[in-house]
């Protein structure tokens, strides 16, 4: 189950780190329905990002509906409301109805949750449900370091205190 959070939690780094806008803080534009994909080396698609709508103003692109997935050893979906990237520090905040749902059915469900790019760290203040068939984890704040590499024991998640199983 820990694989899936990471996977999940991977999967948010990956899609703010290769999100690329207009910077100029005069231009203000929106896209209608948008689709953004990453590719590995070999060609094969790595990631795509499903919106209704990207709001640019300057460095902050607002998002709506977003829908995003990772695939390669497995597939996670990651499900917001809105978004909010700040492209000048790569910070990403997804908010409202968060749910990170692994290919094995694992989810994680969260109000918000936050990236923050340089200290490559996700957390949240609000309550966590994670669900999974035979498990229920839930609680309030979480802050996790979804380290990029594929060793999960490279990967630490820290619980906030009213949690339980």
């Amino acid at each position: 189950m820990r694989k899936n959070v990471y996977l999940g939690l991977w999967l948010i780094v990956a899609f703010s780190s290769r999100m690329v806008f207009a910077e100029d803080a005069q231009n203000e534009q929106q896209f209608q329905g948008f689709t953004l994909q990453g590719f590995t080396d070999e060609g094969d698609k790595s990631w795509d990002v499903k919106g209704e709508t990207a709001d640019i103003n300057g460095t902050e692109v607002k998002l709506s509906n977003v829908d995003a997935n990772s695939y390669g050893e497995e597939e996670v979906n990651v499900t917001a409301n809105n978004g909010t990237l700040d492209q000048a520090n790569g910070n990403m905040l997804l908010e409202n109805d968060v749910v990170i749902t692994s290919e094995r059915g694992t989810q994680l469900m969260t109000d918000s949750l936050e990236w923050d790019k340089e200290a490559d760290m996700v957390s949240t203040d609000d309550d966590v449900f994670i669900t999974d068939k035979q498990l229920l984890v839930t609680g309030t704040g979480m802050t996790a370091q979804p380290d990029l590499i594929n060793d999960p024991e490279a990967k630490k998640i820290y619980l906030g205190e009213r949690f339980t199983m």
